[in-house]
């Protein structure tokens, strides 16, 4: 079962209404967006994998709409960019979706799923990108958090997606030795709730 995606309905747990072998090595993340009542667009699902890849879903097919690599095949064995989180973002409308991926090597990368570009990137020199979160996926790019292997809360601004130099990007530290997750308050998204490695929020 390594690598592999299934999708469940509620009303039938026994078996899944939708599989695949979609990675080549264990599923670190996954996250969706779209579909009936749940936003613009069209149902979709986004993995990022041990094996480096990140892959974008259609659950009515069994391939990858999307695959994004982040080295040749032939140094997947050095696990130097392993894809620890993902999440999507920016879907405000039936044509616009991006997709966020942090790395265990710092780097946070968004790509436009429209232009098929990548929009902006940031490096997180000391440590791992462990969870990635908008502050409200299915309208316009705001506030990215993201958390990491050490006690930082990265919270960048991606409103106008400037140049590098110019991102604004605020590091908070955090009590516990290493943050998991970030998840902002569907009651009110100026909130976020952070998970610690020691069981604290």
């Amino acid at each position: 079962l390594k690598g592999s995606l299934f999708s469940y309905n509620l009303a039938r747990l026994d078996l899944p209404s939708w599989s695949v072998n979609g990675h080549e090595d264990v599923v670190n993340s996954i996250d969706s967006v779209g579909g009936f009542n749940s936003g613009f667009g069209p149902a979709e699902l986004v993995s990022g994998s041990r094996d480096g890849t990140v892959k974008v879903w259609d659950t009515r097919i069994d391939q990858a709409v999307l695959c994004l690599e982040t080295k040749s095949p032939s140094e997947l064995s050095l696990g130097s960019f392993d894809c620890w989180s993902v999440a999507f973002g920016n879907s405000f409308s039936d044509k616009e979706r991006c997709i966020a991926a942090g790395f265990d090597n710092g780097d946070v990368k968004v790509f436009d799923l429209r232009k098929n570009s990548v929009l902006w990137e940031f490096n997180c020199e000391r440590a791992g990108i462990s969870g990635l979160e908008f502050k409200k996926k299915t309208e316009e790019m705001d506030i990215l958090v993201a958390t990491s292997c050490v006690s930082d809360v990265i919270l960048c601004d991606l409103k106008e997606v400037p140049s590098e130099n110019e991102t604004k990007i605020v590091t908070l530290p955090h009590e516990s030795m290493m943050t998991w997750s970030s998840h902002h308050l569907p009651q009110d998204p100026e909130y976020v709730v952070v998970t610690g490695v020691d069981g604290k929020l």
